[in-house]
């Protein structure tokens, strides 16, 4: 049997100077401490050798040893940082073995790789320098760690680590961004307020399972959504600028961030519709001079309001039941955020009742049911005598109303009060006991002085059929007339009215009076 200390004798400078040796195959046994304080960073050895002696390479600072054979004996580690060799060898009981059929060479560095890739060492340590960067996977495997890698005996001065790792103690490590995001885009750069946007991501660089938190921001209000894909729907809660930053955390806990682009969300426009009822009742014995008039003049004054363009409906002499047909057929289509408006101009009964052809009654409460299938804000206005009934059964002042109508107009509870949260404004000619006042030259040119205020104050003068080039009742010059400016031109022109002849009716408004009617 050769003994490999008469061959390390002989070969004993030669191999100080090597930073990597493979031992020739006729080698059997090497003796304790034969490489002891050499410069040697690794050894070879071939399955020939069957025995290796303690610590061969004590004091070396070697990186690994690496076995060829599947029967060498190990008496301890050696003295290097790392054994390499079969699985089924002797020394695969040592803590720092690892399976030689696991290696991976990348970059210089060996790593073992299982489920996970962990950089080990350099395979030529002495040959390494400068910058070394440590992939996030290899081989399909993810880096969880390099708390193993040694890198004595290289002239390695960075060692780049994925972000995820952190700094590593002991070594001059350099983060680096190992995830990328793109975007996120929405899939519309503007949009109306209630529609809902696809926000859209890409991302590369991820491993296993990825969530996504999504930040959308709105004046200075956060909300925060969380996916699975790096896809989100989103609608915006309100109109403004609309921006997202979204971040992705893979199962390495790799994180990225991504700003998208800018999405402008502009508030739905509403769209005005007007149902204008004019009852004149021909042929019949409660037949009237004004409703035709009325409606006329509604129909001018409203068509000059462009700022509020109402798509314009008239029904002229209708049963109760026609109303309401009308009422369906006219405010079809409406939206929560769309204004409806419905005009009556004809008689009335005491007890609030629209009166139809034909002897037909439309009480109160059939308005309210017919009205409350349109979404939106839903505008009245009642020209008829006893309308302030719609409004309270009792007398009541020009300024305060409650009791029916709110029950009425809001919901099917006598008792409840709650007209403005129900979606209405009502403006009516008269108290509950009073009379509608028609006025004019003759019964070809009658108006209902409720409905010739009203138009009035807008710009339109009726009695004169003439625009007024001005609007009366909008008292601070925006051009619009809110519903407590229809109620004070209305009650001017009235009072106005009395110095010519006697017109005893007192206006009545509910809801929001700031609430506009309509606007230039």
């Amino acid at each position: 049997m050769k003994r490999l200390l008469l061959l390390l004798l002989a070969l004993l400078l030669p191999i100080s100077a090597l930073a990597e040796v493979t031992l020739p195959a006729s080698v059997t046994e090497v003796e304790d401490e034969a490489f002891a304080d050499t410069a040697i960073d690794a050894l070879i050895f071939p399955a020939s050798v069957k025995r290796l002696g303690a610590d061969v390479l004590r004091g070396s600072g070697a990186s690994y040893i690496y076995l060829q054979g599947a029967s060498t004996v190990l008496t301890n580690g050696g003295g290097a940082a790392f054994v390499f060799g079969p699985a089924s060898s002797p020394a695969a009981s040592l803590g720092s073995f690892y399976d030689a059929a696991t290696l991976v060479t990348h970059e210089g560095l060996h790593y073992t790789v299982t489920d996970t890739a962990l950089p080990l060492c350099a395979k030529a340590p002495a040959s390494l320098s400068g910058s070394v960067t440590i992939p996030k996977l290899l081989k399909g495997a993810p880096v969880t760690s390099v708390d193993k890698l040694y890198l004595s005996a290289t002239h390695v001065t960075e060692v780049r680590v994925p972000a995820y790792l952190g700094q590593v103690a002991g070594m001059n490590t350099t983060a680096y961004q190992t995830m990328f995001l793109t975007g996120p885009q929405p899939d519309a750069a503007e949009i109306t307020l209630g529609r809902t946007v696809t926000w859209t991501a890409e991302i590369t660089g991820a491993y296993g399972e990825v969530s996504y938190t999504w930040l959308f921001e709105q004046d200075g209000v956060s909300e925060a959504l969380t996916t699975a894909d790096p896809t989100v729907a989103y609608t915006p809660r309100s109109d403004g600028l609309c921006t997202v930053t979204v971040t992705a955390r893979d199962a390495l806990g790799d994180t990225a961030s991504a700003t998208g682009g800018q999405l402008t969300v502009t508030a739905p426009q509403p769209v005005y519709r007007a149902l204008l009822v004019g009852n004149s009742y021909d042929g019949e014995a409660i037949e009237l001079n004004g409703p035709a008039a009325d409606l006329s003049a509604m129909r001018t004054m409203l068509g000059s309001m462009s700022g509020t363009p109402y798509k314009l409906s008239t029904v002229r002499n209708s049963s109760a039941a026609g109303i309401q047909s009308a009422i369906a057929s006219s405010f079809s289509g409406a939206k929560d955020t769309d204004v409806s408006l419905f005009y009556f101009s004809g008689h009335g009964t005491p007890k609030g009742e629209l009166v139809g052809t034909g002897d037909t009654l439309m009480s109160v409460y059939s308005l309210r049911s017919a009205l409350q299938q349109v979404p939106g804000l839903k505008i009245v206005l009642l020209d008829c005598c006893y309308s302030g009934s719609a409004i309270s059964r009792a007398a009541a002042s020009p300024s305060a109303f409650n009791g029916a109508i709110i029950s009425a107009l809001s919901s099917a509870s006598r008792s409840s009060e709650n007209l403005k949260d129900a979606g209405f404004v009502v403006l009516t000619a008269c108290r509950q006991d009073q009379m509608s006042v028609s006025v004019g030259e003759n019964s070809q040119n009658m108006f209902g002085a409720f409905t010739y205020g009203l138009c009035y104050g807008s710009g339109y003068d009726a009695w004169q059929k003439a625009a007024l080039g001005r609007l009366p009742a909008d008292s601070n010059g925006d051009g619009a007339i809110t519903l407590n400016e229809a109620y004070r031109g209305v009650k001017e022109r009235i009072a106005y009215l009395n110095t010519i002849m006697p017109v005893e009716q007192a206006i009545q408004s509910w809801g929001d009076a700031g609430q506009v009617l309509w606007r230039r």
